[in-house]
């Protein structure tokens, strides 16, 4: 027995635990990722809870922002620009969090597909003693 602590290797990842995983991760991008023990995991989650909070926080205080100020909006008699910036100045914020989660999405994406190719290529294989009609339902 070794005293180090060093990596431990994968086991071999199965069909169902790679589809496990990608649910999840595009449910909730990063947190698929951290179940199938990828590294990845670890910066794709915090960015994810990063992102769904600047849009809550934020997109909640530009709906209580746009309720309050809807009659001001709504003026024919008020510049454009100067309305287009007061909105761009509240709702710029919430933007952010949904486009960084967008983008926290796809990388989630190409990780999760990364993880049905290693689960296609070392996933185990079903015995050759088992009838044929279970070997096909289990590739």
């Amino acid at each position: 027995m070794k005293p180090s602590s060093g990596r431990r290797a994968r086991p071999p990842l199965s069909r169902d635990a790679a589809w496990a995983y990608v649910s999840t991760n595009l449910a909730l991008p990063g947190f698929g990722s951290l179940a199938a023990r990828r590294i990845v995991g670890w910066f794709q989650a915090p960015v994810c809870v990063l992102a769904l909070g600047l849009t809550l926080g934020f997109g909640l205080r530009f709906t209580v922002w746009y309720f309050t100020h809807r009659d001001q909006l709504d003026d024919p008699t008020d510049d454009p620009v100067a309305t287009l910036a007061a909105i761009w100045a509240n709702v710029r914020w919430a933007l952010l969090g949904m486009g960084l989660f967008g983008l926290n999405w796809i990388w989630a994406l190409l990780t999760s597909l990364s993880l049905m190719q290693e689960a296609k290529r070392t996933g185990p294989t079903v015995p050759a003693n088992l009838m044929p009609a279970a070997r096909a339902k289990a590739r």
